[in-house]
């Protein structure tokens, strides 16, 4: 390889992360979620944590890194809030009901 300026590798690494969008991966986790739950999850992670480390390469968050984040609230956060709100109703229910019920 005859060159003018030696082969940076930081640099060469730098300009992909630039330039990489999450956009593409964001849809196939979607696709995921809907097909295969637990797929989606870790196609979801993974794809996250790629992005988080192209954000500290490069100083700004990649595209599609938020809809990664709003997929991951969607189809784990919101699932788990409204399955701990049936809890707390149901278990708030019985607490009643037995003291109610024994009046």
């Amino acid at each position: 390889m005859t060159s003018s300026q030696p082969f940076d590798v930081d640099t060469e690494r730098q300009r992909t992360a630039a330039t990489r969008s999450y956009v593409t991966p964001a849809v196939i986790t979607l696709v995921l979620y809907f097909c295969l739950w637990v797929p989606g999850l870790v196609a979801n992670i993974v794809y996250y944590m790629q992005a988080s480390n192209d954000q500290a390469l490069v100083g700004r968050p990649p595209e599609g890194k938020g809809c990664l984040v709003a997929l991951l609230v969607f189809f784990v956060g919101l699932p788990i809030l409204v399955t701990a709100g049936f809890f707390f109703i149901a278990i708030l229910g019985s607490i009643l009901t037995a003291t109610v019920g024994s009046h």
